[in-house]
């Protein structure tokens, strides 16, 4: 089973996509809007309410904000 990782430009596309800025965000989760750039900017990472605050204000899974970590494979499948 692949590891997965927050991914901040899965956050800012996602962001993007919707047309919602920062500060919006954070108005629309209670979440600091400082805490939101930080987000965006692979500064910090979201913490698991507040991620799941932001899936909701975007309308999307919190799968949406992972990826696989590098390294890692994607599929058991076999060679």
């Amino acid at each position: 089973m692949a590891s997965l990782r927050f991914s901040s430009k899965r956050f800012r596309d996602l962001c993007a996509e919707q047309g919602v800025t920062a500060t919006q965000l954070a108005d629309a989760t209670g979440c600091s809007a400082s805490a939101v750039f930080k987000w965006r900017s692979s500064r910090a990472r979201p913490g698991a309410d507040a991620l799941a605050a932001v899936a909701h204000a975007l309308d999307v899974p919190l799968e949406a904000f992972f990826a696989p970590t590098a390294g890692t494979p994607t599929s058991n499948r076999a060679a």
